[in-house]
């Protein structure tokens, strides 16, 4: 059998298009003083046209779908998403970085954003 160049970049093409589902990102913003944690996290999908924001205190989210764990350096999060009419568990971690202020009773605050990847 004998490829021809456009039939050869078609082929590819339709290889490459196949597994290039996008997970998206979350945009994060955290608050935490004296064991108080405040959590905004907007997952965004521009391939699925999602836009969600989740508030948190503490470890209660208004998405029940969605949890987190936040240490003074990295954040990891789950979230289940419609992707392509399907209910989609992802997840991502990465670094946040707390600037602190230094009063008494300090408080902290971050942002940060995580690429989101499917959970096997």
């Amino acid at each position: 059998m004998q490829l021809t160049v456009p039939s050869l970049a078609l082929a590819l093409a339709a290889l490459t298009g196949a597994s290039s589902i996008e997970y998206g990102h979350w945009s994060i913003s955290a608050s935490v003083a004296d064991g108080y944690k405040e959590l905004t996290a907007s997952y965004l999908n521009h391939q699925a046209d999602i836009n969600a924001t989740v508030h948190c205190t503490n470890s209660d989210c208004d998405d029940a779908s969605f949890s987190y764990e936040l240490s003074s350096d990295d954040i990891s999060l789950t979230q289940t998403v419609q992707i392509a009419n399907k209910p989609t568990k992802v997840s991502g971690s990465g670094p946040i970085t707390l600037t602190c202020d230094s009063g008494s009773g300090k408080s902290c605050t971050g942002s940060t954003k995580v690429q989101a990847e499917k959970e096997s």
